[in-house]
Formats: structure tokens, C-alpha cells, sequence
């Protein structure tokens, strides 16, 4: 993909006295819209620095408000929150590059984002290692002055521009797990990982293939690793100790960002032919290269609908044949493409009674269960 531009000047933190959040209020029914909300001053105008615009992604903007909470201490303004770890990564984290200063420089203060939901597990643990507690995080259910409100640039813009602030923060991940390196000795002979999904609940009904390229990478020298097994510690452990990582195309080779091995050797499984263009850029960031392979098979128009949705149907393709030749592995197992096609078809058609009536059903889930444990034949 594109050449992505790097900031040359240092970020700034708005310093904003007697300044208000507001949460999220709803301002649409489109999925991409994040809705009101944000930071206004002392005199109650909007400043727009406290907005999020991520290319497709939208958040932030002025509402009218009667009544509200004052908290009489300092808060970070750190925006919108909720649990997906790729937007995490991608959307949300862009003003998280001076928690760690800030906050050893007021051990009392409040980080406040605004949201739905609270992080939790690997979430905060990702607050954790910047320093931030979690008595720390104040989640805004309601419009909340603060005596001071501090309110960080953005430093990074999918697609567009990253900065050194943005990296130095995943330095600072890094740096705070590998203080402790003993934690990790039974992840120290992890040299050639494959990241799999198959532990990851949602990709099991909308992905279909991944066992065949997880064995064949298995096969020939890599060990398997599921991350939702795994704590945030683990997992930037692998990708600081490994020399190889495998894994399909997605919110796993974003992960990508926690890395600071400039010779650590990528593959990465495209599983559609829409276009994923966010790992480039953190790619760019970290100075890294990967070897893209397309292993996807799309046999109706349409589908999958989007890089989120899916349904997703992998196959073993010429492209990854020719990759396993130049790699002199050995490609023992079978692809069991057909029965991946028949639970791809439930999933598909799924997708469509979904969109037609609007509402979910269980039906495809127990049925894509019986095809995957072959209770169902192929040609039935």
C-alpha cells in the first residue's frame, strides 16, 4: 500500500481549566458513527481537538446539556472506549502516548473516557502498563467538570500519519513487560509462532479453512498460540522473542506494533480480497516487511460483506502452494475445503435472513457446529 507520513512535530496537551466531558450520546444509526460527545471549556464551547476522525470512523461533537457533576481534580481526556482489540489499536489509543508521563507526574489523576463499557482482562491491562491504575480510570456517564482537564493531540491517524509519540508508547508496553523477563520462561523456545482464530468465538462461525494452514505451518516447525489464551504480557513477549510469526490477515498482524525486531520474518494469510490497508501503516511505523498470501476462495457476489462480518472461506491456493515450495515445507494434510464450503454456504445464507429480517438466530451456529464435529455428511 501507500508511503504513510510521519509527524515531525512534537504533540501538544491542551490544558483546559474548569473544562466539561460529556459522554456519548447517540447521533445516528450508521455503525461507524460513534456519536456525541467530547471536552468543552470554561465557558462551555466545544473544543474540537476532543473530536475522533479515523477515515471511517466518527466521534465527538457538541449537545446541550441541563444538569452536571463536578469533580474538584484533574483528568485526562483519552476519549472513546469499548472492547475490540482492533480498534483498540487503530482508533482508540491515539491520545494514550503521554498517560505514562502524566500520570507518574500526578499519581491522583483521573483518566476519563467516555463509552458503554469498561476495560477489562488484556484491556486494562494495556492502561496497566502505562502506569495507569484502574481507580485511575473514570468512565463519564453523565456531564462531569473537572478542575482541570487535560486533553492530548492525537497521535496517530489510520491510514494516514503516525508520529514517535505513538510508537514510543508501545516501546513503553514493551519496556514495562520485559523488566521481569523470568515471567516468560516457558515462552522462551517460542522462536516460529502461528497467531491462530480458532479460539476466538465469533471467527469460529464466520471463518471456515484456517485448521488446514494452521497444521501445515504446525507441520513444519511452528508452534500454534491462541491470544485469547494469552495475557497482553504474553503475547508482547512472542512478539519481542520470536523470530517468525504466521498468522491470517486482521487484527493479529496489527499486533504487529508491540514488535521492536527489525529482522522478525512475517507471513500473513489474506482471507479476503477487500482491502485491509491498517497493517501497512504500523508495518511502515515499526520499520517491518511482511510476505502478503492470498488464500481466500469467494464463491458468491458479495460475501463477505465487510473485513468485520464476514463470512470468510479460506482454501489452499496456488499462491500458497507456491509459498510452501519456496519454503521447502511439507505439506502432509488435506484442505477439507468442501466441508468448509458447506458450513460457509449456512453462514452466508445467514447473513442474508439476517439482513432481511433484522434480527439474529441460533440456527446457524448449531448447524455449522454438526458440520465442523462431521455429524452432517458433505452430500447430504
Amino acid at each position: 500500500m501507500g508511503d504513510y507520513k510521519k509527524l515531525k512535530n512534537p504533540l501538544q496537551i491542551h490544558k483546559i481549566e474548569n473544562g466539561i466531558v460529556l459522554p456519548q450520546k447517540e447521533r445516528s444509526k450508521e455503525p461507524f458513527d460513534w456519536g456525541f460527545g467530547g471536552v468543552c471549556d470554561n465557558n462551555n464551547c466545544f473544543c474540537d481537538a476532543s473530536c475522533y476522525d479515523g477515515d471511517w470512523a466518527k466521534q465527538g461533537g457538541y449537545y446541550d446539556w441541563k444538569n452536571e457533576k463536578y469533580i474538584d481534580e484533574k483528568a485526562v481526556y483519552i476519549g472513546y472506549f469499548f472492547r475490540h482489540w482492533g480498534h483498540l489499536l487503530v482508533d482508540l489509543s491515539g491520545r494514550y502516548w503521554c498517560l505514562s508521563d502524566i500520570c507518574a507526574k500526578y499519581p491522583s489523576i483521573k483518566v476519563a473516557y467516555t463509552g458503554d463499557e469498561e476495560p477489562e482482562g488484556n484491556y486494562l491491562r494495556f492502561f496497566e502498563l502505562l502506569g495507569v491504575k484502574k481507580e485511575q480510570l473514570i468512565r463519564i456517564k453523565e456531564p462531569t467538570r473537572f478542575q482541570t482537564v487535560l486533553l492530548p493531540e492525537q497521535a496517530f491517524k489510520p491510514k494516514e500519519w503516525y508520529s514517535d509519540e505513538f510508537i514510543r508508547m508501545f516501546d513503553k508496553l514493551y519496556e514495562s513487560v520485559s523488566s521481569e523477563p523470568s515471567r516468560f520462561s516457558h515462552l522462551s523456545n517460542y522462536k516460529k509462532v502461528y497467531f491462530s482464530r480458532r479460539s476466538f468465538k465469533k471467527a469460529i462461525y464466520t471463518e471456515f479453512g484456517e485448521e488446514f494452514f494452521e497444521g501445515v505451518f504446525c507441520d513444519n516447525g511452528f508452534v500454534s498460540v491462541y491470544p485469547e489464551k494469552l495475557s497482553l504480557d504474553e503475547q508482547i513477549y512472542i512478539w519481542n522473542n520470536a523470530d517468525e510469526i504466521a498468522c491470517i490477515n486482521g487484527s493479529l498482524i496489527i499486533n504487529s506494533v508491540f514488535s521492536t525486531k527489525k529482522d522478525l520474518k512475517l507471513t500473513v494469510l489474506t482471507k479476503t480480497s477487500i482491502p485491509h490497508e491498517n497493517p501497512y501503516i504500523f508495518l511502515q511505523a515499526r520499520g517491518l516487511s511482511a510476505e502478503f498470501i492470498n488464500v481466500y476462495s469467494e464463491p458468491f457476489k458479495n460475501y463477505p460483506k465487510s473485513l468485520g462480518a464476514g463470512p470468510f472461506l479460506l482454501k489452499k491456493t496456488k499462491g500458497f502452494s507456491d509459498y510452501c515450495k519456496s519454503r521447502q515445507f511439507t505439506v502432509k494434510r488435506k484442505d477439507r475445503y468442501f466441508s468448509n464450503y458447506k458450513s460457509y454456504i449456512v453462514a452466508v445464507v445467514a447473513a442474508k435472513r439476517r439482513k432481511k429480517k433484522k434480527q439474529h438466530s441460533s440456527w446457524p451456529v448449531k448447524l455449522i457446529r454438526k458440520i465442523r464435529k462431521k455429524k452432517l455428511k458433505i452430500n447430504d
